[in-house]
């Protein structure tokens, strides 16, 4: 009787030690249902674990380390919230990331999609600038093409270290044909590495990644 008790007892715990359980979030997570789009078409990703009704804001990050601003959602009394993204046409392919921020939470979270570029799209040298390297104190020129003509553009500096060094909303207007010229004299005490500036078209949309090197 003693062990047919006992033995009952092993199976039950058993039983309870192997039945599964749903996981719970450990923190802020971001998903994509589709992980992978087509150059001007809407990814959409699904965000989870933040804080109920925090504002959260995004930012995307092309391959070749270009930044792209994002907007901000809600997230609602879950926690939760969708985000979607349009790719640019002329978008490059590859893996891009996208990454996300509770303005409550404090917690970036990160989440990469493949983008297919269109045929024609996305690897044209539609960008430039003088000099490639330079030392801290070195004044760069950039001119990017494909813009409308007489388009306002806004345009940032990412630092090496991934961090917006400067951001600059609607100040320059490209030219009749749709170029922009920029001119920056960098830093004296300008980190080192690779710094990539951004260029961005408000009513075309189109988005241009200029790479360039502090050593």
């Amino acid at each position: 009787m003693w062990m047919t008790r006992t033995f009952s007892l092993l199976t039950l715990m058993v039983v309870v030690l192997l039945t599964p359980v749903a996981a719970s979030a450990t923190g802020p997570s971001l998903t994509a249902p589709v992980p992978g789009v087509t150059a001007g078409k809407i990814i959409w990703f699904v965000a989870e674990g933040f804080t109920p009704g925090e504002r959260i804001v995004f930012w995307i990050t092309a391959p070749n380390q270009a930044v792209l601003s994002g907007d901000s959602e809600v997230v609602d009394n879950k926690g939760q919230a969708d985000i979607g993204f349009r790719v640019p046409l002329n978008a490059m392919s590859g893996t891009w990331a996208i990454t996300t921020y509770g303005t409550r939470s404090a917690t970036p979270v990160v989440a990469s999609f493949t983008v297919i570029s269109l045929p024609g799209q996305g690897d044209d040298p539609l960008a430039a600038v003088a000099p490639e390297v330079g030392t801290p104190g070195t004044t760069f020129s950039f001119a990017a093409t494909g813009f409308d003509p007489r388009e306002r553009a806004s345009y940032w500096f990412t630092a090496p270290d991934g961090s917006i060094f400067a951001a600059f909303n609607r100040v320059v207007i490209s030219n009749d044909v749709g170029r922009v010229d920029i001119s920056w004299a960098s830093p004296t005490d300008a980190p080192h590495g690779t710094w990539v500036l951004t260029i961005q078209g408000i009513n075309s949309g189109v988005a241009r990644g200029i790479p360039f090197r502090i050593e």
